[in-house]
């Protein structure tokens, strides 16, 4: 909670626009409220759904197979309006029932092609790493709250090994080469081949 999660995609989003690629925006898991797609959208996303275009105000309490057959439904609407990448947010924290469920799914896990964990302080950052490499999830890279400050950044850089991106630098694109190399079918050249192909992004 309140680690920078929805900042975090709307600046992945921001900066995959320029790749000249349509981005959508997915809120997978959490509580009704409108402000998190407008926020995707005014970052220049193509299309931005939640969990509540899928039918749930809300996917606490919500089971394993429920969140499953959401997200192939949330990712398959936004393919279908011509998306090649997609940023999906999944709310709350790691070790909360719904996302912890989903992170240790093999087949979830397997549809992901970069993981951006957004962390508070530094010691957010080493012990949520330090969860995800136990559930066999290499994160490509550490943002959010922790990266406002250079001292957080060096920290949090140090614990993990991983990069730490700021908000600026995610907006700019400065990851864009990076999501590329873990996701080479997508790119502008390959995007009238590979339309509804989509890349799925995980913040």
């Amino acid at each position: 909670m309140d680690a920078g999660k929805t900042h975090t995609v709307m600046s992945i989003i921001m900066g995959l626009r320029k790749e000249a690629l349509p981005v959508a925006g997915i809120k997978l898991t959490g509580t009704a409220t409108g402000k998190d797609t407008w926020n995707m959208l005014d970052a220049g996303a193509c299309v931005a759904l939640d969990f509540v275009d899928g039918g749930f105000p809300s996917t606490y309490l919500s089971t394993l197979d429920e969140l499953l057959n959401l997200y192939n439904l949330l990712i398959s609407c936004v393919a279908a309006q011509g998306a090649s990448w997609v940023v999906v947010e999944i709310a709350d924290g790691l070790l909360q029932r719904e996302t912890a469920a989903l992170l240790q799914h093999p087949q979830f896990a397997a549809s992901v092609d970069a993981w951006i964990f957004a962390a508070g302080d530094p010691l957010a950052a080493a012990g949520g790493v330090s969860v995800l490499r136990g559930w066999g999830i290499e994160p490509l890279a550490i943002t959010g709250m922790v990266s406002m400050g250079s001292l957080g950044i060096k920290e949090a850089q140090a614990a993990t090994g991983l990069k730490c991106f700021s908000a600026s630098e995610l907006q700019s694109g400065a990851l864009n080469a990076e999501l590329r190399e873990v996701s080479p079918k997508m790119s502008p050249r390959a995007f009238e081949t590979a339309v509804g192909r989509e890349k799925v992004l995980k913040s």
